[in-house]
């Protein structure tokens, strides 16, 4: 408790001019006359970053992290169902190598740091993007294939906005969001509950004569509520708070080869976080500090369980930045202080991390660069040094090339040291390399507009961490086994022509990812150049969106190729082609907008998993209600 407490005291009374980290001056906001002072990753050069299609929010603003990824971005998607499991791997990386931030914090669960996506919805996040590409000297641990990002945005005026939807199989939603705006502060709130009973029917193809069943047991429930307040207190400093707590129940539905399930997974999370930021001089500075608690309830009458697993984190970051002429300098320290609790554990485990991350940035007429070095330790224990280098050069008015290079690590999760039985303790960081280079290409042509972005990427990691059976001691372990190269080709497109009130307009992303094992354990030889299990090799997005004044119409296109189910790639589950088709319109009364959507979901009725044995639902319907209140 005295280190909690002195950890604290220390955030709010340290002066934020000690330390450092990179201003943002990408935004200039009204009422205030020092540029939005974001972290360093918002500023990144030579890595990409997607934020949703506006169209897709607004067809779908009960959607789940997860949904919005299965239609748009270069990312794998794995999901146990509707309600089950769903985990992210980009570039080839595992669901633990990538990384969720929040105002610039990081959401890790230090127990298994598996980020479950299907626990976070749009309509509560406010703005969300995706971003590609190592950044471990920014965020440390886990920041391996990329990083998904949550912030809210600052209101420009009062407004308020409510919907409800309904989908098939007893899906129902609802939410509020308003914002009030002052000339020095503002308001804002957003509220969503969701309730589905997930009862699809299914073809079960692991039992003899393949019969129809429904999915049992798969009920969910779902509510939170998240709230910020910002108070411009000086033309030069702005102070922000915002609160996030959420709660999902979910039952856990039997496989295709089980015969039942029983059981039950509660989780609930209470979020917390501060930023100060402003100019003093010449110097751009910040302090942020967040404060986590979550706790996973699982419990499972059939067969015995019912276990509580609790983690707390503190986190802070300070920082500093100048610029003297077209150099600029920067200045960061991150700490963070995790408690985790669990039946499993002999008791409670504590880690704290301290890091120091000097920069570089050069803000040149043609030529942005970035040079970064993360020096972190971990209870007293120095990790690997993590540099970093991104170039971006323009090459002519449309066109623009990128490289980035960095050193990448992630930490063993508590799990993977201290669960009991099979814990090991002597674990090191999984670590390597990453280098990615580039084409980006934009051009107008009156009413057209293209655009192409395309590169080629590669990574290599050691020491990657692997539970195994170990059959002297009668269960798994994890080791440092293996080593993985990824490398392989993103492709982004876009095309759209306006006439008149007709706008047309298409997007598209590719991805080809080869993710393989080129070292492996004793008597693992046969996994020597496999694909990774769950990672296709080939995955294709497209969005066709045609809008005539209030009207629109959509049709989105997801392609994933053949996932390998087992190390050796003997089993697999086959391609999938799925397809949904929005239509949509909006009236306007005054100052207020209505909106009416309708979504056709699996629209040619495919079977498919994303997990073996794992059904996903055939073709269902939703409709969406959506009114905002002093629109534009």
């Amino acid at each position: 408790m005295k280190k909690w407490s002195g950890f604290f005291v220390l955030g709010l009374f340290v002066s934020p001019a000690t330390w450092a980290q990179t201003a943002d001056t990408s935004r200039q906001l009204p009422l205030v006359q020092v540029e939005e002072h974001r972290h360093p990753a918002e500023r990144q050069p030579a890595l990409q970053r997607q934020s949703p299609d506006t169209l897709l929010l607004r067809a779908l603003p009960a959607a789940s992290v997860a949904d919005w990824l299965q239609w748009q971005g270069s990312a794998s998607l794995r999901s146990y169902g509707p309600n089950g499991l769903a985990t992210l791997s980009m570039r080839g990386s595992s669901a633990q190598q990538n990384t969720i931030l929040w105002e610039g914090l990081p959401l890790l669960n230090p127990m298994n740091g598996t980020p479950d996506l299907n626990l976070y919805p749009m309509w509560l996040l406010g703005g969300v993007s995706v971003q590609t590409g190592s950044s471990a000297s920014d965020f440390g641990s886990g920041a391996i294939g990329g990083a998904l990002h949550f912030r809210q945005g600052i209101p420009q005026k009062h407004d308020a906005a409510v919907f409800t939807e309904m989908r098939s199989f007893g899906d129902y939603a609802g939410g509020v969001a308003a914002s009030v705006r002052a000339c020095k502060g503002w308001y804002q709130i957003r509220g969503l509950y969701r309730t589905a009973q997930n009862n699809f029917p299914y073809t079960n193809m692991a039992r003899f004569g393949n019969p129809e069943e429904r999915l049992a047991h798969a009920a969910h429930a779902q509510g939170g509520i998240l709230q910020e307040a910002g108070w411009q207190f000086h033309p030069n400093w702005r102070l922000r708070a915002a609160w996030w707590v959420q709660a999902h129940r979910r039952e856990l539905p039997a496989s295709m080869t089980e015969q039942q399930s029983t059981a039950v997974q509660a989780d609930t999370a209470h979020r917390f976080a501060v930023s100060l930021t402003g100019q003093a001089g010449r110097w751009q500075l910040a302090f942020r500090q967040g404060l986590l608690r979550e706790v996973n309830h699982f419990a499972d009458e059939r067969l015995g369980f019912d276990e509580r697993h609790r983690f707390n984190a503190l986190l802070q970051e300070i920082s500093a930045a100048t610029t003297l002429g077209r150099h600029e300098f920067s200045q960061l320290l991150q700490q963070a202080y995790y408690t985790a609790n669990s039946p499993n554990f002999s008791g409670q485990e504590r880690q704290y991390r301290l890091a120091l991350v000097p920069g570089w940035r050069l803000n040149g007429a043609k030529t942005t660069a970035r040079v970064q070095l993360r020096v972190e330790m971990v209870d007293g224990q120095l990790v690997p040094l993590t540099p970093s280098l991104q170039v971006e050069q323009r090459l002519a008015p449309a066109l623009q090339m990128r490289l980035a290079v960095s050193r990448t690590y992630r930490l063993p999760g508590f799990n993977d040291l201290y669960w009991q039985p099979g814990g090991n303790a002597d674990l090191q960081p999984e670590n390597g390399w990453q280098a990615e280079t580039g084409l980006g290409w934009k051009k107008q042509w009156g009413s057209w507009a293209f655009s192409v972005d395309g590169g080629a990427f590669w990574s290599d990691l050691t020491d990657w961490i692997i539970w195994l059976p170990n059959t002297s001691l009668g269960y798994w372990t994890p080791r440092n086994l293996r080593r993985v190269q990824s490398m392989g080709w993103e492709q982004q497109w876009g095309v759209s022509k306006q006439w008149r009130k007709l706008k047309l307009r298409l997007n598209g992303d590719y991805a080809y990812v080869a993710t393989t094992h080129r070292e492996v354990g004793v008597g693992e030889q046969e996994l020597l150049g496999k694909q990774l299990i769950y990672i296709p090799k080939h995955q294709l997005r497209s969005r066709f969106f045609v809008e005539h004044a209030s009207f629109f119409a959509g049709w989105q296109y997801s392609y994933n190729g053949l996932r390998f189910t087992s190390s050796d790639n003997r089993f697999f589950l086959p391609n999938q082609h799925l397809h949904q088709i929005m239509l949509g319109g909006s009236k306007a009364w005054g100052k207020q907008l209505l909106r009416l959507t309708g979504t056709i979901h699996n629209a040619f009725n495919l079977p498919y998993q994303l997990i073996a044995w794992r059904p996903m639902p055939g073709r269902h319907y939703q409709i969406t209600l959506q009114i905002n209140f002093n629109a534009s």
